[in-house]
Formats: structure tokens, sequence, C-alpha cells
């Protein structure tokens, strides 16, 4: 019995196994949390409010007014976070409004009753202008409530 290995398949694994590797590689770097605004509370007293606050197992990393400033772990006692659930709101309440919208759109048929019982077809151009409209403003109001929920939370707290 005679075993021919295949030299093409034999390459795709070498690089598959490669490119595994590399990743395993690239990913154990301990990037643990990412937020979008966060506070470092140094044990020195000191206090750094920045954007794109990024945790590790040593390091902490903010962007402070366009800078990235890195702290180490163990000059931090304490960090805190916003999670931004203004945006989640608000895409959350958009998306339900087109989405209420596009429904009963469908469920008329195309059509509906003026007030004095005429049926009349719906133009579309207009019936989207209007759910556009209606959308940015549950966005607006989903962003608003999600900002009044967005608290500052306790992700870290060191010795």
């Amino acid at each position: 019995m005679r075993i021919s290995f295949n030299m093409k398949a034999v390459f795709v694994l070498v690089i598959f196994f490669v490119t595994l590797f590399c990743s395993s590689l690239v990913y154990g770097q301990d990037i643990i949390q990412t937020f979008p605004k966060g506070k470092i509370y140094l044990k020195d007293g000191g206090i750094t409010q920045g954007t794109n606050l990024e945790i590790s197992k040593d390091i902490a990393y903010l962007n402070v007014s366009g800078l990235k400033k890195e702290f180490q772990m163990s000059n931090i006692r304490q960090i805190q976070a916003k999670k931004d659930k203004a945006k989640k709101w608000g895409s959350t309440c958009a998306g339900s409004c087109i989405g209420l919208s596009l429904g009963s759109l469908l469920a008329s048929g195309g059509e509906t009753t003026d007030a004095y019982g005429n049926t009349q077809s719906i133009d579309t151009g207009q019936y989207i202008l209007s759910a556009a409209l209606w959308a940015g403003i549950f966005y607006g109001g989903g962003y608003l409530i999600g900002s009044l929920l967005d608290n500052w939370e306790t992700v870290y707290f060191g010795n």
C-alpha cells in the first residue's frame, strides 16, 4: 500500500497551522476589557478621565485629550467606566420604530382610509420619509434614556 501526499493539501495544512499559531500569539496580549469612557483613580490621589479605556492584566490605557496614556495597574486604586448605553438604547428604539412602521405598512396592504371612510393607497415615498423622521425622534429619546441610565460603574478595584 502506497500513500501519496498531495502537495497542495500539505501546503494548505501548513499555512493553516502557522496562521493558527500566529493568531494565538496576537490574541494572547491580555486585553481583558474595553470601554468607551473611563476614569482612573491613582493611589497618589490623582484622577484621570478620558475615552477608549483598555484594561489588561498589568496595564490600563486611556485616551486623554487625544493622547493614549499608559497606567501601571500597581499604581491604580480604582477604575470606573461607562458602557455607552446611550447609543444602544437609541439604536434599539429607532430599530423598533422602523420595524413597527414596516409591519404596519405590510399589514395594511399599502392602503388606508381617510376621515370620510374612503380607501386610499399609501404614498411609499412619503411613508418612508415619515418613518425615518419618527425613527430619528425615537433614536433621540432612546439616546436620552440610555445616557440617563449610563452611570459610572467600578470595573477594577486595586489593593
